[in-house]
């Protein structure tokens, strides 16, 4: 049961920061919910350190 807990802590706590590397910088593409089609590609660009 130890192992186990430990193993759930330590992918929670590998996965926290895995998400806070990824940026909000670049292309993203939207895709319609119903369909699954890519609708758009938004670009987020970052100017003076404000997204």
């Amino acid at each position: 049961m130890r192992k186990q807990l430990l193993t759930v802590f330590f992918v929670a706590f590998v996965g926290l920061f895995s998400v806070q590397a990824q940026g909000v910088v670049g292309k993203w593409k939207t895709v319609d919910d119903e369909t699954g089609e890519a609708k758009s590609i938004v670009e987020i660009t970052e100017s003076g350190g404000k997204i």
